[in-house]
């Protein structure tokens, strides 16, 4: 068969001030299958699905793979010029059985456009009811009607973090040649909940919910199952959870299952949901606390993973006005204050200036004296994914402020791995406090050093408690916003 495999996406934050550019793409992920991938953050099942098509011996007609890191809506330039390409590497490949596009779903452009929905329909229009189009999503998109009309078979990430892509893309594979084989019939059922917020799965009631809900599928009735998470912070009508089945040409019984899935998510969400504690609780847990492995305080209001900016200080801050000793931040985005520790140099001090210059939820800088403890530009991490190579940290210092330590760096990244801190000459199993800027993510490699782990409620531009979030689009009334 004639497969064709395109990839899109960038989980876009209504509540910041950038604006995604084709030069976001570029330099992150933008080229064509069959040329070298260029991936700074090799993320996605794109490549799981090519290899699949490939070793069952179809042809893969290879489109454009554009994505770009989390950050605020995409310039409409931009979106229109990776639409027009997309479409037209369609129209290129010529007469194809199966489409097959790896997508975020929150991708949302100035105008307020769903990209993704808006795209598949594109495909839909140009390609009729004949062939199958199927789409894998990352669990914090949109899952909005238009999109699902618009496709066969929709697949979502089943974990938080995200360590099951290759499988859910394998998944997507072999259910979209199945149906151009006439071999299953899918009919696909979605019901909203009027929920939002953070659903990890490593959290012990989330995953038995996961394992639950897995257990539905079976090969004679129900091919799959998805919860949408949703992504809040990209402020859509179609933002929150949803429930996602599909049926082996039973479209009653999908919708059984999909009820189930909403029901039971409704009945959990108060155990279901992340709850973050302010930072004098966290800090007051920590001082009670008998010696041990350290702490993890996750600043996860300011990942940006999920669009924030990365340099805010309201954590590093606390910290050094509670005297804490034994505590190392990181990353913090601030290129300035990395160009600084250069002129310093490895031992030198220099007035510092950190965080707070990116957006108002930043906070203000942290002021003072520092000491440059290490400079590097090789530096590397590992992703939640076990299967993904090493990341890049990029030009990044590490200075000691107030006796805080602070990996700096020049590009805006989530923190993936202890390695940030190990690469940067800090031992983290040295240290009291470790604190990523990351929500979930980070999860996966930390629990290999510590079980301790706490959640640090702060503003931010993801901000979990939602306290001066300032939705115009959001469907209302949500839970946990609204009475319901």
């Amino acid at each position: 068969m004639h497969i064709f495999i395109a990839g899109f996406g960038c989980e876009v934050n209504s509540f910041v001030t950038a604006r995604a550019t084709l030069d976001d793409f570029a330099g992150h992920c933008l080229y064509r299958e069959g040329t070298d991938p260029r991936m700074a953050t090799p993320t996605n099942g794109h490549s799981d699905m090519v290899a699949l098509a490939q070793a069952d011996g179809h042809c893969v007609l290879g489109g454009t793979v554009a994505f770009a890191p989390p950050t605020g809506p995409l310039r409409l330039e931009c979106w229109q010029h990776l639409r027009a390409r997309i479409l037209n590497d369609l129209r290129a490949a010529g007469p194809v059985d199966i489409v097959l596009m790896n997508l975020h779903g929150a991708t949302l452009a100035e105008d307020g456009s769903h990209c993704e929905a808006v795209l598949m329909a594109d495909i839909r229009a140009a390609l009729g009811g004949d062939v199958v189009v199927g789409a894998l999503l990352d669990l914090h998109g949109h899952l909005s009607p238009g999109l699902l009309e618009s496709c066969d078979l929709l697949v979502a990430y089943k974990h938080y973090p995200h360590t099951d892509i290759a499988a859910r893309a394998g998944e997507l594979y072999r259910l979209a040649v199945a149906t151009a084989q006439g071999r299953i019939r899918p009919r696909m059922v979605m019901i909203p909940v009027p929920a939002i917020g953070a659903f990890p799965t490593v959290r012990p009631a989330m995953a038995d919910f996961v394992d639950w809900m897995g257990a539905m599928e079976e090969p004679h009735g129900i091919l799959s199952v998805s919860l949408i998470h949703g992504f809040p912070w990209g402020d859509h009508a179609d933002a929150g959870v949803r429930a996602l089945a599909i049926g082996n040409g039973d479209l009653a019984l999908a919708q059984a299952a999909a009820d189930a899935i909403a029901r039971r998510f409704w009945r959990e969400r108060d155990e279901l949901a992340l709850r973050p504690i302010p930072l004098d609780q966290a800090l007051a847990i920590v001082a009670a606390a008998p010696p041990g492995p350290p702490f993890v305080l996750a600043d996860g209001s300011d990942n940006p993973g999920g669009g924030a900016p990365g340099d805010a200080t309201h954590i590093l801050r606390g910290l050094i006005e509670a005297g804490v000793e034994g505590a190392a931040v990181g990353l913090l985005h601030d290129p300035e204050t990395v160009a600084d520790a250069r002129a310093a140099g490895v031992g030198g001090t220099f007035p510092a200036r950190i965080g707070g210059k990116r957006e108002a939820c930043s906070g203000e800088p942290v002021t003072g004296m520092a000491t440059v403890l290490c400079l590097r530009d090789d530096a590397m991490q590992r992703h939640c994914a076990p299967e993904t190579p090493l990341l890049p940290v990029g030009g990044a210092a590490a200075i000691r402020i107030g006796g805080v330590d602070v990996v700096v760096t020049e590009g805006r990244g989530q923190t993936f791995s202890p390695d940030v801190y190990s690469q940067m000459g800090i031992d983290p199993l040295s240290k009291r406090i470790l604190v990523p800027k990351s929500t979930v993510h980070f999860f996966s490699n930390f629990i290999s050093i510590t079980d301790r782990i706490l959640y640090v409620d702060t503003p931010g531009g993801i901000d979990l408690g939602f306290r001066d979030v300032q939705f115009l689009h959001l469907a209302r009334p949500v839970w946990p916003l609204d009475p319901l």
